[in-house]
């Protein structure tokens, strides 16, 4: 039985983990399949990102390595968005075909689950000066203080700018 959240946590990752290593193998054998250099790219680059996959959630696991909740969190952000971004790499050359095999095995829910579990709330409010985040520079704030700003050149194809091209504006 399990006892704690934590320990709850620590499984949910270990299966997300688990199910990341097994789409990265089912993966790697759908090269053959691709049917020209576009789809091949977007195989390499899912490739790539599964790799980052299972390397953001093994950073949250590593005893190793200092990982708070928050730091968690931001990594199991990462390897989500690294497989939204394999699918979409393959939905833009609308190829299905390939993106249901890399995905059935619902790595993308379970990392969903974990973080979930991990639930950070997100309470950090910036130190402000003039109304404004502190990171914001004084430039970009005389900027956005701005009540209209105009634009110098519209660049519009159809010609309903100044300029057709950017070209044509610089």
């Amino acid at each position: 039985p399990i006892k704690s959240e934590s320990e709850f946590l620590k499984i949910s990752m270990k299966l997300a983990l688990d199910r990341a290593v097994l789409a990265k193998t089912h993966a790697s054998t759908l090269g053959p399949k691709c049917r020209d250099t576009r789809e091949k790219a977007a195989w390499e680059d899912c490739i790539k990102l599964y790799d980052f996959t299972v390397s953001n959630i093994n950073g949250t696991m590593d005893p190793n390595v200092k990982c708070s909740k928050t730091d968690a969190q931001t990594w199991l952000s990462t390897a989500l968005t690294n497989l939204d971004t394999c699918r979409n790499g393959f939905l833009e050359l609308g190829v299905t075909d390939m993106v249901l095999p890399l995905m059935s095995n619902n790595v993308s829910n379970l990392i969903c689950n974990t973080l979930a579990i991990n639930k950070v709330p997100f309470n950090y409010t910036a130190p402000e000066k003039d109304g404004f985040p502190s990171w914001v520079k004084p430039g970009d704030r005389k900027l956005l203080q701005t009540s209209a700003p105009k634009d110098n050149a519209v660049v519009a194809k159809d010609g309903s700018g100044n300029f057709k091209t950017i070209k044509e504006a610089i």
